[in-house]
């Protein structure tokens, strides 16, 4: 059954006209056929239903219990341990071990890594997109247990982002407030100020920094937001690009 629609303080960086590689052209095409809405709806989100259902049914198949949907799979178990192993604030650390235990089955996760260098007019679609489809989801699922579990009440967020290195200074001369981060990705500084916590976390691996990164160093970030405060992040995004 085809499915139916039911002015910023921090820094970004520069983003800078790269030859797109095959997989951004990919992503470009997908977000545009999605932009043009009354040719390519219907075909679209069947197919994407489709597919969500088979991938749905594989990874329900692979489970051997379902009492223990997330706790039979390795990678689920390692990630709950890696996140909670990064987590170095006292006062974070509590909410993120019940978001990870006792309500995991009411969190999703999104881990964004797509290309720095997407038009950026293209990111309120690819967002529109993935809630859309997490949205119908909930009602076209073949069964009611598939249909509750899209039924997200939180989601953590994964990313990367540059602090100052003064920033933990109070009143330091070299940097201030607006200055403290620098956002890869603009949708980012959007789902920090909704976020209901966040933490940052080093990263193993540093980046070649540009000139203007001198003084900063790249983390991760984890940011937990909730589901209800979705609809504002993509009312924000379109009104950031449009306003771009």
């Amino acid at each position: 059954m085809p499915r139916k629609p039911t002015g910023h303080s921090s820094r970004l960086l520069p983003v800078r006209p790269l030859t797109f590689s095959p997989f951004a052209r990919s992503v470009a095409r997908v977000a545009t056929a999605y932009m043009v809405k009354h040719h390519a709806r219907d075909a679209m989100q069947h197919s994407a239903g489709d597919e969500f259902k088979k991938l749905k049914k594989v990874e329900r198949q692979s489970e051997s219990s379902e009492d223990e949907e997330f706790d039979d799979h390795k990678c689920i178990t390692e990630l709950k341990e890696f996140l909670l192993s990064i987590c170095l604030e006292k006062d974070k650390i509590g909410n993120l071990r019940s978001l990870l235990g006792d309500k995991a089955h009411d969190v999703g996760l999104l881990v964004s890594q797509r290309v720095v260098n997407l038009p950026p007019e293209l990111l309120p679609h690819l967002y529109d997109a993935l809630f859309d489809e997490i949205a119908w989801a909930t009602e076209d699922e073949p069964t009611e247990e598939l249909r509750n579990s899209f039924w997200f009440k939180f989601y953590i967020v994964v990313s990367k982002i540059y602090k100052h290195k003064n920033a933990s200074q109070k009143r330091s001369s070299s940097t201030d407030e607006g200055d403290a981060f620098i956002y890869v990705k603009p949708e980012e500084e959007i789902l920090h100020k909704l976020s209901m916590w966040s933490f940052l976390f080093p990263l193993q691996t540093q980046q070649v920094a540009a000139h203007e990164l001198k003084n900063y160093q790249l983390n991760g970030i984890v940011m937990a937001v909730k589901a209800e405060d979705i609809s504002s992040f993509r009312q924000q995004l379109h009104t950031l690009i449009n306003e771009s």
